[in-house]
């Protein structure tokens, strides 16, 4: 599995890890999904209402790009899927999830 840089920095991430590999049954997609989510409104800390929504879009698809080719580079037998999600599907924020596209079985 491929996670964000830093996900994993402590014992309690690390538990973490653990617990959702017990609740997605081992399911390495469903795991990297969980961890995968990059808010970003959050990035942007107090400055957060300086930025509209179309600026946050438009950010996303920049990450996108920018963490595709990286990924590319560092992996390159392996793809990734990422998918842009709005303010409904995260609870609040506008969100990029990322994760490896699995070999179909």
């Amino acid at each position: 599995m491929i996670f964000l840089a830093n996900s994993f920095e402590d014992e309690s991430d690390q538990r973490l890890l653990t617990e959702a590999e017990a609740k997605y049954n081992g399911d390495q997609e469903k795991i990297e999904e969980s961890f995968n989510v990059v808010e970003i409104p959050s990035l942007f800390g107090r400055h957060v209402s300086d930025i509209d929504d179309e600026q946050y879009v438009m950010l996303a698809n920049t990450l996108i790009c920018s963490w595709r080719a990286k990924l590319s580079q560092d992996f390159p037998e392996k793809e990734f899927c990422f998918q842009i999600l709005g303010a409904e599907g995260t609870g609040g924020e506008l969100a990029i999830l990322f994760k490896q596209k699995l070999p179909e079985v």
